[in-house]
């Protein structure tokens, strides 16, 4: 099945994989289900790998493999208009979000009229089958963020979910990064910068982090005003030829990126022309304290509350008494690496200094 986009889902009751298709031009969308194995008949042919082979449609003589998934009745990505009508709008992207055990659905769209972007949610339900596929497809007329005129969505991730807590979704445009809640599309927290690439990574529930155009790893949270980001480190500035950073993943001690070089190379005698170099992830160690304690912050429904996860966060991350501290999941550093001035103006200014 080709299509725009495609998104999975947890295995249903009998332990078959799902997935939804966005299909080619935008407008419907399919469920495919695993099938279940089945034993070849002893005139069905098969290829290398096992897969039973069958006839092409339109050339009886060549074949291929068969499909291994169950495909459902077509239907509307979004709903909440009629074919024709102005406010018609194109899906493009689709994100899958988790809350416990319900899911819902993100659809990113295009409204034909004018080229405007847009978000819309769907419910969270527990998802069973093809029957609640109605349910799960959003609604034009219920949660919509539209984005600015001539803004494009150039990624969006959802962050992960601590215990029952509440959760966002990171947008990344070419103007902006957003923080907006999963459910109601409200935007939290936000910055104009231009982005070195599209790669987010989140270190929590409501903080992402990503490379700015100026060479800088930064992050961006939900708290007010000074606190909501800032920079966690600056990566070298290449020497010759457009070389941009890619950010692969956050760790609690460190942060892993790539880099990719879009100029030439000289080939040296005996080298092998046809041969290119393999970009590597690069992994460097940061004091994340800040960051983590900032997400913690935000957790919180009143971010002035000492909370479980903040008090784990700073007895692990934080000053540390021992020569030796650096236990299993503890970060780098003795007698208070990590532990900044930016970090105890955050404490004190919500009022958690001791």
């Amino acid at each position: 099945r080709e299509g725009r986009d495609c998104v999975f889902f947890p295995k249903d009751e009998s332990g078959r994989e799902r997935a939804l298709v966005l299909g080619r031009d935008g407008t419907m969308i399919y469920m495919l289900t695993r099938k279940v194995d089945r034993k070849p008949n002893p005139s069905e042919e098969k290829d290398e790998n096992g897969a039973i082979m069958v006839d092409l449609k339109d050339d009886k003589s060549l074949k291929l493999p068969a499909s291994q998934f169950d495909e459902g009745m077509p239907k509307r990505p979004l709903l909440g208009f009629e074919v024709g009508e102005e406010d018609y709008v194109e899906s493009r992207r689709l994100l899958a979000v988790s809350s416990g055990t319900e899911t819902g659905l993100i659809v990113v769209g295009t409204r034909v009229s004018d080229g405007q972007v847009c978000l819309v949610a769907g419910n969270r339900l527990r998802f069973r089958d093809e029957s609640d596929l109605h349910r799960l497809i959003p609604n034009v007329k219920d949660a919509i963020l539209w984005l600015r005129p001539g803004e494009e969505v150039v990624n969006l991730v959802e962050l992960p979910q601590y215990e029952e807590g509440r959760h966002c979704i990171a947008v990344a445009t070419q103007n902006r990064i957003m923080l907006v809640s999963s459910g109601r599309l409200n935007i939290r927290a936000e910055i104009p910068i231009k982005l070195s690439s599209s790669s987010l990574a989140s270190i929590g529930s409501h903080t992402v982090c990503f490379i700015s155009s100026d060479n800088k790893l930064r992050y961006l949270c939900c708290l007010d005003g000074k606190f909501s980001n800032g920079i966690i480190a600056t990566l070298p500035v290449p020497r010759c030829g457009h070389a941009p950073y890619s950010l692969v993943a956050m760790r609690p001690d460190r942060f892993l990126y790539s880099q990719y070089h879009a100029g030439t190379r000289l080939i040296e005698q005996g080298d092998q022309p046809a041969s290119f170099w393999l970009p590597t992830c690069i992994t460097r160690p940061a004091m994340l304290l800040e960051q983590m304690v900032a997400n913690a912050l935000c957790e919180a429904d009143n971010p002035g509350e000492s909370t479980i996860l903040l008090r784990a966060v700073i007895e692990r991350f934080g000053r540390k008494v021992g020569s030796f501290p650096h236990g299993d999941n503890e970060g780098i550093g003795v007698s208070g690496i990590g532990l900044t001035q930016q970090v105890m103006d955050l404490l004190s200014s919500y009022g958690l200094k001791h």
